[in-house]
């Protein structure tokens, strides 16, 4: 968490206020597309909003074109719900993302008799992988935390198959798949690699 919270400062200075510099300089539109989502998603008085997205204007209901992002928005209603602020709301589920994904690889590496140190590291490097630092929007749109949580799951029900861990896998892939696009792509990749191997 310091390790997280360290890199992730710049950010979290201005997460009420502001999305992160880096998502602004390259990907100015989908950052602001993702806040406009977890606000029209989570206010109850205006639902039908989402489909009015800032995107592809002037053609109106245009969501098809873009993200919902279903399985994050739990991650942001608690923020949501206590401050009203979609744009920290949205910069806090981001940040969880990060700790999720560290903590999730860790387990992974645990479960398959890795040394709790070389674990915690890998955790560590996974969840600040790649396009993931400096802090941006977009992970919400590619949370990797869903591959160490599908490959776990595989890895338990192929240990002991139980019609529970059965359950637990399925909803693992398919809250993954609903994540986005992007995810849905990546982990049926990843469980078909991990159930091959």
């Amino acid at each position: 968490m310091v390790v997280l919270g360290f890199v992730l400062w710049p950010w979290i200075r201005v997460a009420d206020r502001a999305v992160p510099l880096f998502a602004a300089v390259a990907w100015p539109d989908d950052a602001r597309l993702l806040v406009s989502q977890v606000d029209a998603s989570l206010r109850p008085s205006a639902p039908s909003a989402i489909f009015r997205s800032p995107i592809f204007h002037p053609a109106p209901d245009q969501l098809l074109g873009s993200e919902i992002l279903p399985s994050s928005l739990p991650l942001a209603a608690p923020f949501f719900a206590a401050t009203g602020n979609a744009t920290l709301a949205t910069a806090a589920a981001a940040m969880l993302g990060y700790l999720l994904a560290a903590i999730a690889m860790n387990a992974l590496l645990l479960a398959l008799g890795c040394a709790t140190v070389p674990a915690w590291a890998t955790g560590l490097l996974f969840s600040l992988g790649p396009l993931r630092v400096p802090g941006n929007l977009q992970v919400l749109q590619y949370p990797n935390f869903w591959l160490p949580v599908v490959a776990l799951s595989l890895t338990a029900l192929r240990t002991r198959p139980t019609r529970w861990r059965g359950v637990c896998a399925a909803l693992a892939l398919a809250l993954a798949g609903l994540s986005s696009l992007y995810m849905a792509v990546m982990v049926a990749i990843c469980a078909a690699t991990w159930a091959l191997f």
